[in-house]
């Protein structure tokens, strides 16, 4: 008895035997425009669903960084006639801008470049030819 490997799990593998006897490929001339068409849809469908993401991520995290960031902003950093608590105070406050302005930047900084390296090979691809 021999066993058919051209499906496992209900999904075809590619390089196994056709299902008929007959010795003859799968007929693709009708099909092989549709599924390379279907599958640049596909593609496309996924990259859009990507960016999204990407975008909605970006869009959050920049938001919750700049609140502290709108908060302090107006602060005054050292005022004349302060005494020492209250340039401390300060000081707690001028932190915690500096501190969230840097997460800022990183942040904006590392999805830069990341997009950056996720288009380089595409970009390098197009030079190239």
């Amino acid at each position: 008895m021999e066993k058919n490997y051209s499906k496992i799990n209900g999904n075809e593998v590619f390089g196994a035997p056709p299902d008929s006897g007959s010795g003859e490929g799968p007929n693709t001339s009708e099909t092989s425009h549709a599924t390379a068409s279907v599958s640049y849809l596909s593609h496309n469908r996924k990259f859009i669903i990507w960016f999204v993401k990407f975008v909605a991520v970006f869009t959050l995290v920049s938001i919750l960084f700049s609140i502290p960031l709108v908060v302090f902003r107006d602060i005054e950093n050292f005022p004349e006639g302060a005494t020492d608590d209250e340039l401390k105070d300060r000081l707690g406050a001028l932190y915690i801008y500096n501190v969230f302005t840097f997460l800022l930047i990183s942040w904006v900084g590392i999805a830069v470049f990341y997009l950056l390296g996720t288009a380089l090979p595409y970009i390098f691809r197009f030079v190239a030819r």
